[in-house]
């Protein structure tokens, strides 16, 4: 028979075997994720999209585009072996309704190359736990929830007139059934107001490589909104206009969405970004959703 010090040491043994399997599995992941071609393919990604930009390249990044091939082994390089270092980005004011702004973070394009695989990939393994009516970008699929609204057979309804303000209900408010009362909100200073901590807290179950959401932390650390003169503390992402900061913010709603829809049914609830659009039965419901909603 095996002694008790025997069997705990093959215990051991089995532990730090299945550990050393873990980590391996993990620096594969990441090792793949930042393989050259998902490299390749998001810069491809990235240089589609710069074409809406408000502030661009006149040029759309041609020496990137030119010397892609040659950057793309030494990003790689720099990711795998850990000696990346984010760069301190450039800003501009984007004007806003009734006289107020928004800050528009313009990333290094290597910062924001590394920062879209590491967001496309979170979105990606974050999309099976999405309520049908989260969006957060127009380049993506977006079709108003619940059942379609039809009208009665009544000759005193003049069917054009009436079509023309429900088509353009659903396109204000991506809900497919009308309702006499509607609550209308956001989140105030949604962007500058998300703890990297928490969100990280928030991807960890997702599957991401641990080395990918260190990378993350720290150009979150460097690209994070500015406190002025006060201390800057890890809080507040980026408005950036590669989509790397709204997937982010979005799968950082995920949990909300669910909790709203599980009081009001996925057919009248509808989030963009951090505007939401929750259908009501009565004013006094409604007072019940903002509630839940603060």
């Amino acid at each position: 028979m095996k002694s008790m010090s025997e069997m705990k040491s093959g215990k051991t043994d089995s532990k730090q075997t299945t550990e050393l399997a873990r980590i391996q599995e993990d620096e594969e992941r990441f090792k793949s994720l930042f393989s050259r071609h998902n490299l390749r393919s998001t810069w491809r990604k990235i240089r589609r999209e710069v074409r809406s930009h408000s502030i661009r390249d006149v040029l759309d990044f041609l020496d990137w585009a030119v010397s892609i091939e040659a950057t793309l082994p030494d990003i790689q390089t720099d990711i795998l072996s850990g000696r990346y270092t984010p760069t301190s980005p450039s800003r501009y004011e984007s004007a806003k309704t009734k006289g107020a702004y928004r800050a528009i973070t313009v990333l290094n394009i290597r910062d924001a190359l590394i920062l879209r695989v590491i967001s496309d990939r979170a979105l990606e393994l974050a999309l099976p736990n999405k309520v049908q009516g989260a969006f957060f970008s127009r380049r993506h699929q977006v079709t108003p929830v619940g059942n379609t609204f039809t009208l009665e057979d009544d000759p005193s309804l003049r069917f054009f007139p009436i079509w023309l303000r429900y088509q353009e209900y659903r396109t204000r408010t991506l809900l497919n059934k009308p309702s006499d009362v509607l609550v209308v909100t956001d989140i105030s200073n949604y962007f500058d107001s998300i703890a990297h901590e928490l969100l990280m807290e928030y991807l960890a179950p997702l599957g991401l490589p641990r080395k990918a959401v260190g990378t993350l932390g720290r150009i979150l650390e460097t690209v994070k909104p500015p406190a002025g003169h006060s201390p800057n503390p890890r809080i507040g992402i980026p408005v950036d206009e590669f989509d790397c900061s709204r997937q982010l913010a979005h799968i950082f709603l995920f949990e909300h969405d669910k909790r709203i829809v599980k009081e009001v049914g996925e057919d009248s609830y509808v989030r963009w970004m951090d505007d939401q659009n929750v259908r009501a039965a009565s004013k006094s419901g409604a007072r019940k959703i903002v509630n839940l909603l603060t």
